[in-house]
């Protein structure tokens, strides 16, 4: 039988990383069309953005918009590339140019495309298929650039890589077996031929004769992956990423593996296992998981993950030792009080008031804008009037700019008099610098607060749409004002 001549497992690129390579032949033709949107229908130049950024986004348009001649699109130009948008599908081509090219995939915005295909075909559904987590797309990147099918940019690392030129050349056959993929009576050959026995097995599932040469291949392609996996554990850059593959793949040592790394002090791996447990939401891994939670301080060094606040929210969704767990709420830190303040208003209200006010004066933006975000969304009297004690206590621009914005996206009328009328007693004024580009015009330049603070509106309708689902669980609740002692 012609399967049984074929290469033997392994004689092959993987599965894993032979569809990454299929997709990335296919994402480069997308990529090519939005250089060419840019240039014929957003008059941009491809070249000026590679090598101005921002000073070269066409100037007869808002940085962002509907695509002339094609509105289902939208555009957004952002530093040295444009990204576009289908306002249906909601799918999302994001290229960044470099040297007047398209031809460079980054591996972080690539993702981003697969995450935004609702509906993705061939050969980003079997992509998608053997990459169920997409960030463990980055270590079949790794094996193709280590194999020569990708090429680095100088200087960028792994940051930006394009096709080698052998793989270009060979483009248009690739693409035909794409295409010859979509008659369903090809996919078992096809599969067998480019060495993924994993999607032939599964084809040949009802048919015994067939199963008994795939099924034991598509075993030993596994376990082939699963050293693969196991070794990036300890020898790459991508080990958080190998043991997400690992759990994607439900390799039958996971739980070994997941344990072991608990009990370590890699801060980076210990956020993917404590990531794939709360995937799996088993509460036999509590006990484990406040031992881990007592070695961990709330006042861990950036950058350091936020281990801490992850144990501390599994346990207490779990229900382990509420008496020892939830008092420890008060003790989140900076990034982590948002967290502390929604498990607070879930599982112990009367310690919500003071997280909520420690979070709208936090240092840290980030914390503010979530804290200020969902409150805008619980919009009931109580979380208005946390929003407008910021305004009655301060008047500096920075300090009360996120919930000057969430107080706008309540719709709710006195607290937007409320804001116009702080700005209008605390006006802005923005000191205007220009800087002459090299066409000879001359463009404003904002400092990186300036911008911060002008998109502070954005980043807080950003953050209520992540939080939409965990504020409906607590919107209800109404917390008490905390006991004078």
């Amino acid at each position: 039988m012609a399967l049984r001549a074929l290469p033997a497992v392994g004689a092959l690129p993987s599965p894993w990383d032979t569809w990454t390579l299929l997709s990335l032949i296919r994402h480069r033709e997308r990529q090519k069309w939005v250089a060419e949107v840019v240039r014929t229908r957003l008059g941009g130049d491809t070249a000026r953005l590679a090598s101005r950024g921002a000073f070269a986004h066409p100037r007869h348009l808002p940085d962002r918009g509907s695509v002339p001649g094609i509105p289902e699109w939208e555009y957004e130009f952002h530093g040295i590339g444009c990204c576009l948008r289908h306002k249906v599908s909601g799918e999302s081509i994001d290229v960044d140019f470099f040297e007047n090219s398209a031809e460079y995939f980054d591996a972080y915005i690539y993702m981003n495309f697969l995450e935004s295909l609702r509906c993705p075909q061939v050969p980003e559904e079997q992509l998608c298929s053997l990459h169920p987590s997409r960030r463990t797309v980055n270590i079949s990147i790794s094996d193709l650039i280590e194999a020569g099918a990708l090429v680095c940019k100088e200087g960028s690392d792994t940051h930006a890589f394009r096709l080698a030129e052998e793989i270009v050349d060979a483009g248009d056959r690739f693409l035909i077996f794409g295409s010859a993929w979509n008659d369903e009576r090809n996919r078992l050959w096809l599969a067998a031929l480019i060495g993924d026995w994993p999607a032939a097995d599964a084809i040949a599932h009802s048919n015994h004769q067939l199963a008994a040469i795939t099924g034991p291949r598509a075993k030993h392609c596994r376990e082939l992956r699963f050293g693969r996996l196991r070794n990036a554990l300890d020898r790459s850059i991508y080990s958080a990423d190998a043991l997400r593959a690992m759990a994607d793949l439900r390799d039958p040592d996971l739980d070994n593996f997941l344990s072991a790394i608990l009990r370590s002090d890699r801060s980076q791996l210990i956020l993917a296992a404590l990531e794939i447990i709360a995937q799996l939401g088993d509460p036999r891994w509590c006990l484990e998981i406040f031992e881990l939670f007592k070695r961990l301080s709330p006042r861990h060094v950036v950058p350091a993950p936020p281990n801490w606040m992850r144990c501390l929210k599994f346990l207490i969704q779990h229900g382990f030792r509420h008496s020892e767990t939830i008092p420890r709420l008060v003790d989140a830190q900076r990034t982590d009080i948002p967290e502390a303040v929604w498990l607070a208003l879930e599982f112990a209200p009367q310690l919500a008031l003071p997280l909520v006010r420690r979070g709208l004066a936090c240092e840290v933006p980030m914390c503010r804008i979530e804290v200020a975000a969902g409150l805008a969304l619980i919009n009931a009297p109580w979380s208005r009037q946390e929003l407008l004690r910021i305004l009655s206590e301060s008047d500096s621009q920075e300090v009360t700019a996120e919930v000057r914005a969430a107080l706008l996206e309540t719709g709710d009328e006195s607290a937007e008099k409320a804001v116009h009328a702080w700005q209008h007693r605390y006006p802005h004024h923005i000191e205007e610098k220009f800087c002459e580009g090299d066409d000879g015009v001359r463009y404003p330049v904002y400092s990186a607060d300036e911008v911060l603070l002008m998109n502070k509106g954005a980043f807080v309708q950003y953050e209520m749409e992540g939080l939409l689902a965990r504020i409906d669980r607590i919107r209800h609740v109404v917390p008490p004002e905390p006991e004078i002692k």
